[in-house]
């Protein structure tokens, strides 16, 4: 998910993939980042954690189409998320998948 990436890939004519692996790693370290800036309490991080796996879930599902569906229902509960939660699906997830495969 590194933006350099993002112009070289379709030069090279392939459709930008994520590495699954990988990207839950970049989202756990979002986190992460997030509470050493923050100073969150560790109840904070643990429940902002629960909730990130719920969208790492997301990457393990075998069809592309629940994938879709259940990414975009994300979008609309934003009341159910940490406000830091809520940015990273709609800026880092959204925004990425978006532009990688979703039409």
């Amino acid at each position: 998910m590194d933006k350099k990436y993002s112009s070289i890939i379709p030069k090279l004519g392939f459709k930008h993939q994520l590495c699954i692996f990988h990207t839950k790693k970049t989202l756990n370290k979002q986190l992460k980042n997030f509470k050493d800036k923050n100073l969150l309490s560790d109840e904070e991080y643990q429940e902002g954690h629960k909730q990130l796996k719920m969208i790492k879930d997301l990457f393990d599902l075998n069809d592309f189409d629940e994938f879709k569906n259940e990414l975009k229902s994300l979008i609309y509960r934003k009341d159910y998320f940490y406000p830091f939660i809520y940015k990273i699906i709609r800026k880092f997830i959204f925004q990425d998948i978006k532009t990688s495969f979703i039409t």
